[in-house]
């Protein structure tokens, strides 16, 4: 028998946004991430518009969904200046250093081992605007704060440039199984989409306009979008 449930979560692909440095559309994005302050004009733009935010800038006039910088607190509070605007926390996410420590040997022999932390052999390191913490502490304030997606940026996958952390979006997922989550860094091709495309989680991947050329993004669309909404 045929499992329908299992079927239609392979057949979700998750929404695809460019990080523009202009406001020109871009066949297959679903939407374009360009900079609070750089042009509200760009509000004429035939693509949906997704607007990123320091911290104490202004929210433009008819924004629907915001990317806040500078941690939970300041993400909080464009919330609650947005006007009803969805608001989504950006944070930047690294590989956690491992540690190693000595552990006396329970058989009382007194000799002691040099061994490595198990909680750090897997584990991710936040910068929440300048507040150093742990991934699961993170999404865990971020689902108390009530925020229903977050944009992780994997620093060890931006600098290798070998695709997206598909390893971090199946921690954060597994940590946060509630929250949606946008994913960047690495990505520079059509295969890192599909890779991570159908990981469960994932509403969003998020790619820089310097990839288009190699993404495909930018081509005339093969198929019909699956008609989610996203800005």
């Amino acid at each position: 028998m045929v499992d329908e449930a299992a079927t239609d979560a392979a057949n979700t692909r998750p929404s695809l946004f460019v990080e523009a440095g202009s406001t020109e559309t871009f066949a297959g994005a679903d939407a374009l991430i360009c900079t609070a302050g750089d042009g509200e004009a760009a509000a004429a733009a035939a693509a949906p518009l997704i607007w990123r935010c320091a911290p104490g800038s202004a929210v433009p006039a008819g924004a629907r969904v915001c990317v806040a910088d500078g941690g939970l607190g300041a993400a909080a509070q464009l919330r609650a200046a947005a006007g009803g605007a969805f608001v989504v926390p950006r944070v930047e996410v690294q590989r956690a250093a491992r540690r190693y420590g000595f552990a006396t040997d329970a058989s009382g022999s007194g000799f002691s081992t040099y061994h490595l932390d198990p909680a750090t052999a897997a584990g991710f390191d936040v910068d929440d605007g300048g507040r150093q913490m742990s991934l699961a502490d993170w999404l865990a304030e971020a689902a108390r704060l009530g925020f229903a997606e977050v944009w992780l940026h994997s620093r060890d996958a931006a600098a290798t440039g070998r695709g997206f952390a598909a390893d971090l979006l199946a921690r954060a997922h597994r940590l946060a199984p509630h929250l949606g989550l946008w994913l960047s860094g690495g990505g520079a091709s059509a295969e890192d989409i599909e890779r991570v495309a159908s990981r469960p989680g994932l509403v969003a991947l998020v790619v820089p306009q310097a990839a288009l050329a190699t993404t495909g993004v930018g081509d005339p669309p093969d198929t019909e979008t699956d008609g989610r909404p996203t800005a």
